[in-house]
Order: C-alpha cells, then structure tokens, then sequence
C-alpha cells in the first residue's frame, strides 16, 4: 500500500499518468495469462467479455455532436420535418407549428411567431401529433377499396337453397 507521503509530492497530472501506465499493464499482463490458460482460442467468460468491451469503448475516440456547425443542425432539424409533415400529410399551419415546436418553441411563441390565436396554434400541434401517432401511410385506404371490390355483389358466390 501506498503511504500519503510518496503520493504527497506528486501533481495530479503525475499521479493520473501512473493510474493510467498501472492500469494498461494490468490489462496486458490479464490478455497475456488469458492467452495461456486457454491455449489462444480464447473463450469468453462474461466477465472476460465485459471487460473486453470496456477496453475497446475507451480505445474508441469520443465524438461531440455539439461540434457540428449550426447551419448543418437547423439544416437537418427542418428536413426532418419536412418529411415527417409531407409522410404524415399535415396541413402548411400544422407542418409549420410542428417545425417550430421541434425547434423548442412553447406554443404561445408560436402564436406570437406567425401571429395566429393561441387555440389555433393548439388544435393544429394535437391534430398534426394525431396524425404522426396514427401512422399514416400512402396506402391507408387501400384496404378498404380492396374490400368493397372483392365484397361486390357480383362477386358473391351465390347461395344454395335446401
């Protein structure tokens, strides 16, 4: 065990370089007995697995989705809309509430925005999420015609009298 007054003297910078170096030869010397007790086929237990995962997630460099430009994010963020508006089929006052709603915006900053009434601004964000939880589709009413055709009355077996 380490005693408070060998790490006393160290900066932290220091100290983390020395957790970090202790920390990969563990790692090496745990790969290196793992090799030899199981002849190089290497058969995972869960743990093995688990900590094989952890190590190649902190060789994996970290992204930061906040590093993309702003241009590219209200980019992405208004054709998302505009393809969830034209797949759910909403109206130009629902498509245009929705986007502003995706953009953070309570719905009296819409109202104020593009200068509608409040309750209007309302009806259409409930009505446009109806039809987004609806899941409309270009062939919703295909069934139905597909029905009435087949159900025709010329279609219809005819039925046998006893």
């Amino acid at each position: 065990m380490i005693g408070e007054d060998a790490t006393a003297g160290r900066d932290a910078s220091t100290h983390n370089d020395w957790r970090e170096d202790t920390r990969r030869k563990l790692e090496q010397e745990a790969d290196r007995l793992l090799t030899e007790l199981v002849d190089g086929t290497r058969p995972y237990t869960e743990r093995q697995l688990a900590r094989k995962i952890r190590l190649e997630e902190s060789r994996l460099p970290e992204t930061d989705e906040t590093a993309v430009p702003q241009v590219v994010v209200d980019y992405l963020l208004k054709r998302q809309a505009e393809l969830l508006a034209s797949s759910a089929r909403l109206s130009r006052l629902q498509a245009a509430a929705l986007a502003l709603a995706l953009q953070g915006l309570s719905a009296r900053q819409i109202a104020v925005r593009i200068r509608i009434p409040y309750g209007m601004v309302r009806r259409a964000l409930r009505a446009a999420r109806r039809r987004i939880a609806s899941r409309p589709s270009p062939y919703d009413g295909l069934y139905e015609v597909y029905w009435s055709e087949v159900n025709r009355y010329i279609y219809r077996k005819p039925k046998k009298t006893v």
